[in-house]
């Protein structure tokens, strides 16, 4: 599993993940944990700056109508 650390330096947050700084593309986080399931590991979301990036599987997942000029379907 990775290790993650955050850090509070005055008013900002680090975000660190296996000893690689991150903070600059990490917009907002928060985690927590279902506390009625003994033993639960805590979960933490990160919501990522990203404007170049690849999805590859076998089904898209439905995209916001801004995006939707954007692509063109693989057949009719």
């Amino acid at each position: 599993m990775a290790h993650i650390e955050i850090k509070q330096e005055g008013c900002f947050p680090r975000v660190i993940l296996d000893g690689k700084d991150i903070s600059h593309m990490v917009r907002a986080f928060s985690f927590g944990m279902d506390a009625s399931k003994d033993k639960e590991c805590p979960v933490l979301h990160l919501d990522l700056v990203a404007t170049d990036f690849t999805v590859d599987s076998a089904c898209i997942p439905a995209l916001p109508e801004i995006f939707r000029p954007y692509y063109k379907p693989i057949t009719d």
